[in-house]
């Protein structure tokens, strides 16, 4: 009975994709099973999807997704029942833009970041990382020492908690991002704004009744008066799931893909 499960909710994420022409069940089952396990024991499972024909010789941009507090677990599927992310390494994307993609799942009652989400504008981001990110953070570590990857063109995108994830882990190795993607989320709106080499899109319903829109609101008021160069995307009439239609949003693989370190 055990094996049912991940494939009955592979079939689930399906369901939920937004644009019906893009089938991803077989991306999902070619992508490989992983666990990372820390020192301490802690545990990380995630999901890696390879480029096609991929070539040590050259280099490839690695895309983070972080996914919502109602997909953690330890079945390392679940992470990805809100599949839209996966447009960006498929059908033309996958052809134009071959790249790394990597989905972790955070466990049950843990977060990406252990911020308190009653807070409606900023939060101030814990000294020490959650396990979650700390074993996220030795994971990318991990990955480039093991494949060929442009250390200018990492991608941070996340949902909900994770859009949370997606600024903390900005405010922790915001030098080594090129790009990140919250998707009403919220962030530590000063110490963000110290990395202005990583360009933000942030995304946000303003119907939104899980995380305040003046999470996004805020956080990019404040970025943009520090100099940093951030684009935001208002959804009017939008609740929280969004992810449903922003990363079909046309122009947005391309702006992602044109982004690198200087």
């Amino acid at each position: 009975m055990k094996h049912l499960i991940p494939f009955a909710l592979l079939a689930m994420t399906l369901v939920t994709t937004c644009n019906a022409a893009e089938d991803y069940s077989a991306l999902i089952a070619n992508s490989e099973a992983r666990v990372y396990q820390a020192p301490d024991g802690a545990k990380l499972p995630y999901r890696l999807f390879k480029p096609d024909n991929y070539d040590p010789n050259k280099s490839y941009p690695l895309i983070i997704f972080l996914h919502g507090a109602g997909e953690r677990g330890d079945d390392n599927i679940k992470q990805l029942f809100h599949p839209q992310v996966l447009t960006l390494i498929y059908g033309e994307n996958r052809v134009k833009n071959p790249a790394f993609l990597i989905a972790p799942q955070c466990p049950e009652r843990k977060r990406w970041c252990e911020t308190n989400w009653a807070e409606r504008t900023t939060h101030t981001t814990p000294v020490t990382p959650s396990d979650s990110m700390t074993c996220l953070l030795a994971v990318v570590d991990q990955l480039r020492k093991e494949f060929s990857l442009d250390k200018s063109r990492l991608y941070v995108t996340g949902m909900s908690m994770g859009g949370y994830g997606t600024c903390d882990f900005v405010c922790r190795r915001g030098d080594e991002v090129a790009a990140y993607v919250p998707l009403c989320g919220g962030a530590d709106n000063e110490k963000i704004c110290q990395f202005k080499n990583a360009k933000g899109w942030f995304f946000h319903g303003d119907k939104d009744p899980a995380v305040p829109v003046e999470r996004s609101r805020s956080a990019v008021a404040a970025l943009k008066a520090a100099g940093c160069d951030v684009k935001y995307t208002e959804l009017p009439g939008r609740g929280h799931a969004i992810w449903t239609e922003v990363y079909y949003t046309p122009g947005f693989a391309e702006w992602l893909f044109e982004q690198k370190l200087k």
